[in-house]
C-alpha cells in the first residue's frame, strides 16, 4: 500500500495554446513528459495565456514541483492588429488569435470548404490591417522578461528543475513581422534564463513546419508534441550552459 505521506513528483507546465495541446489535447507534450518522468501534471497553460498571468497563478499555488516547463514567448511576441483597426472586422474575429489561420478543418466536405475560405480571408485581412495601421503585441518585452525571471526564481525557490522553451518557427506569410520579434524576445529571455541557471531548450530549427504542425504552421500536431517531449526529456537536469543550439 502506498504511503499517503509520500507526495508524488509534480511536473508544472506554463504556456499558451501550444502548451495546452490545441488539437491533440491528451497527446500534448506536457502529458507525455509527465508519463515518461513518472510525475503528476499540474497544467497551468491556456489559450493566449501570457507569462505575467502564469507568474500570478504560480504565486497563488502551493504546489512544490520536481520539474517545471515554461513555454512562453509566442503569444507575447506575435505582432497583431491594433484595437482601433479591429473595430472594422466581425466581432468573433477580435478574440485573441482568431484572425490567424485555422489549425485544422472539418472532415465534412462542405464545412471544410467554408472553413478554408474563411481562414484564407481572415489572415489576409489581418495582414492588411497590420500594414495599414501598424501592429501591437500583447506583452511588452520588458514585462515578458520580468515575468520569466519571476517564474524561474519562484520555481527554483521551490526546488524545481526548470526548463524554458524557446519558440518554434513561424510561417512568415501568416505572421508578418513576428519572426523577428520572436527572435528578439527569445534572445532576451535566454540571457535571463542562463543567468539564473535554468535550462534553455530552443525549438526553432528543431521542428519541421510541414511534418510537425497543423495547417496553420503554428500549433504542433501529435508528432510535433512528441518531438518537443523528446527535446525536453533529453534536457531535464542539464546545466543551462550546455552547448545547445543558439536561438
Amino acid at each position: 500500500m502506498e504511503d499517503p505521506r509520500v507526495r508524488p513528483d509534480l511536473l508544472m507546465l506554463f504556456g499558451d495554446s501550444i502548451a495546452n495541446g490545441l488539437g491533440v489535447r491528451e497527446g500534448r507534450y506536457g502529458a507525455q513528459l509527465a508519463e515518461r518522468l513518472g510525475c503528476e501534471l499540474v497544467d497551468l497553460s491556456w489559450t493566449a495565456r501570457q507569462a505575467p498571468e502564469s507568474l500570478s497563478l504560480l504565486r497563488e499555488s502551493d504546489a512544490v514541483p520536481t520539474y517545471a516547463v515554461i513555454a512562453h514567448g509566442v503569444t507575447e511576441a506575435i505582432v497583431r492588429p491594433t484595437r482601433r483597426s479591429l473595430r472594422i472586422v466581425p466581432g468573433r474575429w477580435r478574440r485573441p488569435g482568431w484572425m490567424d489561420p485555422r489549425p485544422y478543418y472539418s472532415r465534412r466536405r462542405r464545412r471544410r470548404a467554408l472553413e478554408r475560405a474563411e481562414s484564407e480571408l481572415r489572415w489576409r485581412v489581418k495582414n492588411l490591417l497590420i500594414r495599414l495601421d501598424g501592429g501591437v503585441q500583447f506583452t511588452p518585452l520588458d514585462e515578458y522578461v520580468d515575468a520569466v525571471r519571476g517564474l524561474v526564481d519562484e520555481l527554483h525557490a521551490r526546488g524545481a528543475a526548470v526548463v524554458v522553451l524557446g519558440p518554434p518557427e513561424l510561417e512568415g506569410r501568416y505572421f508578418p513581422g513576428s519572426i523577428e520579434e520572436q527572435r528578439r524576445y527569445a534572445a532576451a529571455a535566454r540571457a535571463v534564463v542562463e543567468e539564473q541557471g535554468a535550462t534553455w531548450v530552443p525549438l526553432a530549427g528543431r521542428m519541421d513546419l510541414w511534418e510537425h504542425f497543423f495547417h496553420d504552421r503554428f500549433h504542433p500536431n501529435l508528432d510535433g508534441h512528441t518531438r518537443i517531449a523528446d527535446l525536453v526529456e533529453g534536457a531535464v537536469g542539464r546545466d543551462a550552459r550546455s552547448d545547445l543550439d543558439p536561438v
